[in-house]
């Protein structure tokens, strides 16, 4: 934001009330951490002393520092009571500019010049007698410009690191509205805000969005391009929205932020490979011959793929309208029921070096280790509730594998590299 006001008033003047009356307003926002101001020169009064004067008045400097010190305060006086009133009793000490409410005439010193410092004889020593009062600047270390202005006055304003941006830039907004307006800035003058994280915000967001989507279709059309059928592919892509509306709402429950390094660093790739090793089964188990499948059955009656042969019946039995097409995609669950699992346990495992880190490094890779794993573990809920059913009502009755003239091509290539390799294991 930038503190501008009309040509006479000076930019000194501006970076005076940055300092004194902007700065502190914001201040006063919850949340707020700083207002670091920049440009313009900062106002001093310096006290020039003379050190023959010093030594004629026997005054010393630490004297002037607790004089000055001492004339600058508003000292309490308690009350006086008056029957059923009370007035309260203050010194008002702090030096002012004499009543001159126009901050381009700059502060007078004569408050500063008649401060006593001691007496000799009788008669006080005043500040002028050892030295001269004057405005100064204190020594610049930068310069702020904008545009074609070589030196304005600006701030920033920084938030807290437990904050939320889009909660602050409101609040901070409002305020600088009522600066503008309530009269608490001298006529002319009036803060202007001119970039603010908003807008990155909403550049993040469309990113966030345009990955999510994106991802989805390629994922999407991968699927179709190597599985060759349409509906494998839809089933394997449902189950990316659903792994991402539970790690959002996972975020939502622990309070923690979505933003570009934890949604848009999510690998959609990832996130679909239990769903697609359970389609692949089921797939597969559907096209085997009828005297296979029927051997499968037999093995789910009697109980191969559970430890307890006895409970499987009561829910997997036609008595209880479990169809041989159900239970055959239950058989293809239990099949892989293990490698899916270790196999997202071992992904999770390699973010553990990401979920230990402290200070920025966790900041910035925590959240993305988190999401990935709350976004894993919705996969996983996802592979073994919704994309059975979805099998269950889309995959045909009589599946046929189908390979693509893509993966026809990719064979011609694969095949032979796999027998080269396999000829000559060790050189391979």
């Amino acid at each position: 934001m930038l503190s501008v006001g009309p040509p006479h008033f000076g930019i000194t003047n501006l970076r005076t009330v940055q300092d004194w009356i902007v700065a502190r307003r914001l201040l006063t926002i919850p949340g707020i951490a700083a207002v670091n101001s920049w440009g313009g020169p900062t106002k001093e009064f310096q006290l020039e002393v003379d050190p023959h004067k010093l030594e004629a008045y026997n005054v010393t400097v630490p004297q002037i520092m607790t004089a000055l010190g001492n004339a600058n305060l508003n000292v309490g006086g308690r009350e006086i009571r008056i029957g059923q009133q009370s007035i309260n009793i203050r010194g008002v000490g702090l030096i002012d500019d004499g009543g001159n409410d126009d901050l381009t005439q700059g502060y007078k010193v004569d408050d500063i010049e008649n401060v006593v410092l001691t007496q000799e004889n009788g008669v006080p020593v005043l500040m002028k007698d050892v030295g001269k009062v004057s405005i100064g600047y204190r020594p610049r270390l930068g310069i702020l410009g904008r545009d074609r202005q070589g030196d304005v006055v600006g701030a920033i304003v920084v938030m807290r690191r437990t904050e939320k941006t889009a909660d602050m830039i409101p609040k901070v907004k409002a305020e600088i509205d009522r600066l503008n307006h309530d009269g608490s800035l001298p006529p002319g003058v009036r803060v202007v805000p001119f970039y603010d994280r908003s807008s990155l915000i909403t550049v993040t967001t469309h990113t966030v969005l345009h990955n999510l989507i994106f991802g989805c279709l390629l994922v999407f059309l991968i699927q179709w391009i190597f599985l060759g059928n349409l509906r494998s592919a839809i089933i394997v892509g449902v189950n990316i929205p659903f792994a991402l509306f539970f790690a959002i709402i996972l975020l939502v429950i622990f309070g923690e932020s979505a933003n570009l390094l934890s949604l848009g660093a999510v690998d959609f790739g990832i996130i679909v490979d239990s769903a697609v090793i359970l389609v692949e089964n089921i797939f597969r188990n559907f096209q085997t011959h009828p005297e296979e499948r029927q051997g499968l059955l037999e093995r789910l009656r009697k109980g191969f793929w559970g430890p307890d042969p006895t409970s499987l019946p009561l829910h997997a039995t036609p008595a209880h309208g479990w169809t041989d097409r159900l239970r055959l995609i239950l058989i293809s669950a239990i099949q892989v029921d293990k490698a899916v699992l270790f196999s997202a346990l071992i992904t999770v495992a390699g973010f553990v070096p990401l979920f230990t880190m402290q200070g920025v490094e966790g900041q910035i890779f925590g959240p993305m280790a988190r999401t990935y794993g709350y976004a894993l573990a919705g996969a996983l809920i996802a592979t073994f509730t919704i994309t059975p059913v979805l099998a269950s009502m889309l995959l045909p009755e009589h599946a046929k594998e189908v390979e693509t003239i893509i993966v026809r091509l990719l064979h011609r290539i694969y095949n032979p590299a796999l027998r080269f390799a396999l000829a000559r294991r060790p050189l391979t």
